[in-house]
C-alpha cells in the first residue's frame, strides 16, 4: 500500500478515518550497510540525538540535487492550520500534475506581489 493511498481514500470518502504518517509502517526494510542507532547516556541534563552510523567502507555519498541546493531558492518555515495543509496535499495529489506544495506557495506569493504592484 502506498503512503498516498490513504489520502486518496479520504478525498473520496469524507467518512474515512485519516491516519497520520507516524502511524503508517514503512513497506521497505531498513537500508543495509548502516548500523542501528546506539543508545546514549544523559550528560549534564542534556541528551544527545541518536544517529545511524555508516560503515567505514562507505566513502561516497549520493549527490543531492533540487531546490535545497539551488541558489535561486531559499528555505522557508511557515505555519498553517493542519486541516488546510491536509486538504491542499489531497488537492495536489488529485490534480495529478506532481506539483509540489512549494511550487503552489511560490505561485501564490508571486501572484500576490503582482497584485501589489511589485
Amino acid at each position: 500500500m502506498s503512503k498516498f493511498d490513504r489520502l486518496f481514500q479520504v478525498a473520496k470518502d469524507e467518512s474515512a478515518e485519516f491516519v497520520a504518517d507516524s502511524e503508517v509502517k514503512p513497506n521497505k526494510p531498513a537500508p543495509t550497510g548502516y548500523s542501528s542507532p546506539q543508545p546514549v547516556k544523559k550528560t549534564g541534563g542534556k541528551t544527545a540525538k541518536l544517529v545511524a552510523v555508516a560503515p567505514e567502507d562507505v566513502t561516497e555519498r549520493a549527490k543531492v540535487s533540487g531546490k535545497r541546493q539551488h541558489p535561486d531558492f531559499v528555505g522557508l518555515t511557515t505555519y498553517i492550520r493542519k486541516d488546510v495543509h491536509r486538504k491542499v496535499k489531497i488537492a495536489l495529489l488529485v490534480e495529478g500534475d506532481n506539483r509540489e506544495l512549494s511550487e503552489l506557495v511560490d505561485e501564490l506569493l508571486a501572484t500576490w506581489l503582482k497584485k501589489k504592484g511589485n
